[in-house]
């Protein structure tokens, strides 16, 4: 649970603090301090991280267990509403001036901006439609995510040469010369980083439960074995 409260010696700010719902008697869990009011805030499908929109239009990104917030962007006037799509990929948060925002959850980059007669919107189940409340109606909207493009947050730098694709579809993984990176094709989730899998080949068993690894280069060899599990969100 995520409350917000004035903060002592701000004048109109607010002090976020996490608890765990389930454990009242615990204290806090992180907290963060705002010097602007918080209009809304909402977290995320993963439980791990939410978004606050503050009085300025600044939107942050807040990390749930440490309470360290990075800057997404800001709206022309007042951020009133933040809502994620179903699966996590997304965020739209409506603003004061009946534009909004939406941003890509995993770059953590502005997708595109758009314009709306009002500030309430929610998406269906499945994350394929999203309506939006006007002072007069309600607007349904078909919501079409990208099918064949995916840009990942995960940066493995320089010299990015190796590659390979699970026979199943399900998992990447990717190597360059300072690391290597394991993502879940299937899921919406970030990926796997390993430092000492740099310049390395990678080669997954015909199930796609395993992914083996070798490197040899100038005196450096190395080899490597992992199993593939895909990541399950926290309750």
């Amino acid at each position: 649970a995520a409350i917000s409260a004035p903060t002592p010696g701000l004048d109109g700010g607010r002090r976020l603090s996490v608890h765990d719902a389930t454990n009242p008697q615990a204290g806090e869990l992180a907290a963060q301090a705002f010097n602007e009011d918080v209009n809304t805030m909402a977290w995320h499908p993963d439980g791990r991280s939410l978004v606050v929109a503050d009085h300025s239009g600044a939107i942050h990104w807040m990390d749930a267990q440490t309470g360290e917030t990075e800057l997404l962007g800001r709206h022309k006037w007042q951020a009133v509403r933040a809502v994620f799509s179903p699966n996590g990929a997304y965020l739209f948060t409506p603003g004061f001036a009946q534009e909004f925002i939406c941003w890509d959850a995993r770059t953590k980059r502005r997708a595109f901006t758009g314009s709306l007669n009002g500030h309430r919107i929610q998406f269906s189940a499945d994350g394929g439609r999203c309506a939006t409340l006007t002072q007069t109606t309600v607007q349904l909207h078909a919501f079409e995510q990208p099918a064949a493009h995916r840009e990942f947050a995960e940066d493995l730098g320089v010299r990015l040469r190796l590659a390979t694709i699970s026979p199943d579809g399900r998992w990447l993984a990717a190597s360059d010369a300072r690391r290597a990176g394991v993502w879940d094709l299937a899921g919406g989730g970030p990926g796997t980083i390993e430092t000492n899998a740099y310049d390395t080949h990678f080669y997954f068993t015909p199930d796609g439960r395993e992914l083996l690894g070798s490197r040899r280069s100038q005196g450096d060899e190395a080899c490597f074995r992992w199993r593939l599990t895909p990541a399950t969100p926290p309750r």
